[in-house]
């Protein structure tokens, strides 16, 4: 069982955060550390629009881009750029969609993850554990 310690910030107490690696469309695998777990965003996985760009993710769209739209939990309607890519979360390598949005400058693993692993949530114990493998 893999876990990662929660991280304490100012704004907020405590943040569940994960581990992983992005295989880019450059074809490289790039390591992020400490990457939010954010279970109010149901998408897999949100970066920044600098980093979808350097990756090489703009060049491979799914969607047209502007035909997307999300809506944040203010009512802000955003239009999102999105890419169909993989990760690896501790020897489990995953198919994802990875998004991005004018401006953004957020990490964050969204539920589209969770939903495809066993995890726990321990506040107790202050970690988020991947209980077993993804199959």
């Amino acid at each position: 069982m893999k876990c990662w310690a929660f991280l304490k910030s100012d704004y907020r107490i405590k943040q569940f955060v994960m581990n992983l690696k992005v295989f880019s469309k450059n074809r490289e695998w790039i390591s992020y550390n400490n990457v939010l777990v954010d279970t109010g965003y149901d998408g897999d996985i949100l970066i920044p629009e600098k980093d979808f760009k350097e990756n090489g993710f703009e060049q491979a769209l799914i969607i047209e881009t502007g035909k997307y739209l999300a809506e944040t939990v203010s009512g802000e309607e955003l239009i999102l750029s999105s890419a169909i890519s993989e990760i690896e979360i501790n020897e489990n390598k995953l198919p994802i969609i990875i998004e991005t949005f004018s401006g953004n400058n957020s990490f964050i693993i969204g539920r589209g993850i969770l939903i495809k692993l066993k995890t726990a949530l321990d506040g107790f114990e202050e970690k988020l554990c991947l209980i077993e493998k993804y199959s």
